[in-house]
C-alpha cells in the first residue's frame, strides 16, 4: 500500500464565500481595475509540521494563470518562488521540499495537490 504525503494550495478568485451568519471564511480581496484579487490558501500538511493553512490576497491581471498567482504569493511574502517540474506539475511552495517531485520513499510518495475556484 502505497501513503501519501501532501500539501495542497488552493486559489479562489474574487473574495472568498461568507461563512453561516455572514462572516468571511478569511480574507476579503480587493484589486485595482483591470486586475483581479484572488485569494490564495496554502496547507504545507506534512511538510508543514503543524502550521495552519495560510490564506494570503495577491492581484495578478484579469485573465492570468494560478501559476501567476503563486507567483504573486510568494513575491508578497518573501518566499521562494514556486518550483515546477518540466511537465508542468508544482514541485515545491515556499522551498518545501527544497528537491525532488512526486517522489516515493518507501512506502510513501510525497506530492502537492492543485485546485482552483
Amino acid at each position: 500500500m502505497i501513503r501519501a504525503a501532501f500539501a495542497a494550495v488552493l486559489i479562489l478568485a474574487a473574495t472568498l464565500l461568507p461563512a453561516p451568519g455572514g462572516a468571511p471564511l478569511g480574507p476579503t480581496c480587493a484589486a485595482a481595475s483591470g486586475r483581479i484579487s484572488v485569494a490564495v490558501v496554502v496547507d504545507l500538511g506534512d511538510l508543514g509540521g503543524n502550521t495552519p493553512p495560510e490564506v494570503t490576497c495577491v492581484d495578478v491581471a484579469d485573465g492570468a494563470s494560478g501559476t501567476a498567482a503563486l507567483e504573486a504569493r510568494a513575491r508578497r511574502l518573501g518566499r521562494a518562488a514556486p518550483r515546477f517540474s518540466a511537465a508542468g506539475f508544482i514541485c515545491g511552495i515556499d522551498g518545501l521540499p527544497a528537491a525532488g517531485c512526486g517522489d516515493g520513499a518507501g512506502s510513501t510518495v510525497a506530492y502537492w495537490a492543485y485546485w482552483w475556484a
